[in-house]
């Protein structure tokens, strides 16, 4: 067995563990060094600096890449900040759940339940979204089940969510329920499929953005026609793209081809060879804007002597 072959059985072979590793550290930050008076941008910064240089470093063995997100070499983490507090419905009982149990020890959970939920309970981002308190309150019952989670949120966070296989049912009328009682623009969709998917989040307007994720809901044209609906109820379209060069310009002419079209997701830019793996004319972007050629079908060719360059481990250029 190789060193990748190794890695890989070792980390399937791993229990998932919740690591609170992140939580504490961020919970005492805020609790004793935090400046109150400085932007949020540079606390949260530092905040992050903190956790950075105190964060205990994990080499297992055969890796050459190290880095770990938690303690365990699978693990979740905690954003108490945000929305992870209230997770802790399940701690008592994480270990026995149905649906992705998780290890944490005894220790681990008083922890948590005594020293970091007290301090975020009306300090994370679910409270501060209300300003008044009946509405925080609705908020706090609703988190106690699980139909009442954003899917975005659920997209990163979906590994620790109680009942998790019970989560997306009534989604869209919970997430209508915050979008009426928050200031905040709510954009959401980039886990949503197809137009029978996304009919109850737009009948029901359950948000102001719509969020489509043109390689995840049906292709191009079923984008549009997502979109196209959408704009009856006057709910623009922010695209969702995380894509290679051909997928982004393949979403930058749909996009300009769908009227309530406000924004398209730029990723993975600062790779240095990612413009390089198509051949176009000019820039990919000027001015903060897709530049998008008129030549026929996209516009591109791919490059095929890049491509082959930075190729995975054991993948072929469709051979």
């Amino acid at each position: 067995m190789d060193r990748a072959d190794r890695i890989k059985q070792a980390i399937m072979d791993s229990p998932v563990v919740l690591c609170p590793e992140r939580a504490y550290m961020i919970t005492e930050y805020f609790k004793h060094r935090d400046d109150p008076a400085e932007p949020m941008c540079i606390r949260k910064a530092k905040a992050f600096r903190y956790f950075l240089s105190h964060k205990k470093p994990i080499i297992y063995p055969d890796e050459l890449i190290v880095g770990n997100a938690g303690t365990g070499r699978v693990s979740a983490i905690m954003q108490p900040e945000l929305a992870s507090l209230f997770m802790l419905e399940d701690i008592l009982w994480m270990e026995r759940r149905k649906t992705t149990p998780f290890k944490i020890s005894w220790r681990d959970k008083i922890r948590l339940l005594t020293r970091v939920a007290p301090y975020w309970l009306t300090r994370n981002l679910g409270w501060k979204a209300f300003s008044r308190p009946r509405d925080r309150l609705a908020y706090m019952r609703e988190q106690l089940h699980a139909t009442y989670y954003l899917i975005n949120e659920a997209g990163g966070i979906g590994h620790f969510l109680p009942h998790y296989e019970k989560m997306l049912f009534g989604n869209a009328e919970a997430l209508r329920r915050i979008t009426d009682a928050t200031k905040v623009p709510i954009c959401t969709g980039e886990n949503l499929y197809t137009r029978h998917t996304w009919r109850p989040f737009i009948e029901g307007q359950a948000c102001d953005i719509i969020q489509p994720d043109m390689q995840k809901c049906g292709g191009l044209m079923e984008t549009k026609r997502i979109a196209d609906w959408a704009d009856l109820y006057y709910m623009p379209m922010a695209c969702h793209n995380l894509c290679s060069p051909v997928g982004t310009m393949a979403s930058g002419h749909a996009c300009a081809a769908i009227r309530s079209f406000i924004t398209l997701e730029s990723d993975s830019v600062e790779l240095p060879y990612w413009q390089d793996i198509v051949q176009h004319d000019g820039s990919f972007y000027k001015d903060g804007y897709l530049e998008i050629p008129n030549k026929p079908g996209f516009g591109i060719e791919l490059n095929e002597d890049v491509c082959r360059a930075h190729l995975g481990e054991g993948s072929t250029f469709f051979e």
